[in-house]
C-alpha cells in the first residue's frame, strides 16, 4: 500500500516534532560511510528528507544538499532543524517519482532512506528512472 501525500502531511502536522522517531537518529549505514569517506563530496539530494536529520548529517560533513519530501509540513520542521544548526540547506515540497521541478540539476550523491518502499510498485520504475537521471557520471546513489 502507498502512502500517499495527505496520509504524510496528516502525519506530520499531528505528530510532534519531538514524537517524530526519525528526528532523533541517524541510519548508521550513513554515519558510517561518511566517517570512513566513502561519499566524496559536492551537491547531494536527500530523498524523502522527513525532518532534515539526513540532510543535516549530510550539510556537517561538507555537502550542499537539496531535501525533498512529500509534505509540506515534514518540510518546515526540517527548515526548523537546520536553522537551530546554524545550516543553509534547501528543502523542497516534491514527489521523488516526478523530480521534473528540479530542472537539470545533477547531484554528486542521492540518498533514499526508506523511499522506495513507500511508492506504488507501478511508479517504481518511474522513481528509478528518476533518481538514476539525477546521479552525475562518478556520483553516488545510496
Amino acid at each position: 500500500m502507498m502512502i500517499d501525500e495527505a496520509s504524510w502531511d496528516k502525519f506530520y502536522r499531528e505528530t510532534a516534532l519531538e514524537d517524530i522517531p526519525w528526528n532523533k537518529t541517524q541510519a548508521d549505514w550513513l554515519v558510517e560511510l561518511l566517517d570512513a569517506g566513502k561519499l566524496g563530496s559536492g551537491l547531494a539530494l536527500d530523498l524523502g528528507c522527513g525532518v532534515g536529520m539526513k540532510s543535516i548529517l549530510l550539510a556537517e560533513n561538507g555537502f550542499d544538499v537539496v531535501g525533498i519530501e512529500i509534505s509540506q509540513r515534514a518540510v518546515e520542521y526540517a527548515k526548523e532543524n537546520a536553522n537551530k544548526k546554524g545550516l543553509k540547506i534547501k528543502f523542497l515540497v516534491g514527489d521523488a517519482t516526478d523530480l521534473s521541478f528540479l530542472g537539470d540539476v545533477k547531484f554528486d550523491l542521492v540518498v533514499d532512506w526508506a523511499v522506495l518502499h513507500c511508492i506504488d510498485e507501478e511508479k517504481r520504475e518511474q522513481y528509478t528512472k528518476e533518481v538514476v537521471g539525477r546521479v552525475k557520471n562518478g556520483g553516488k546513489f545510496v
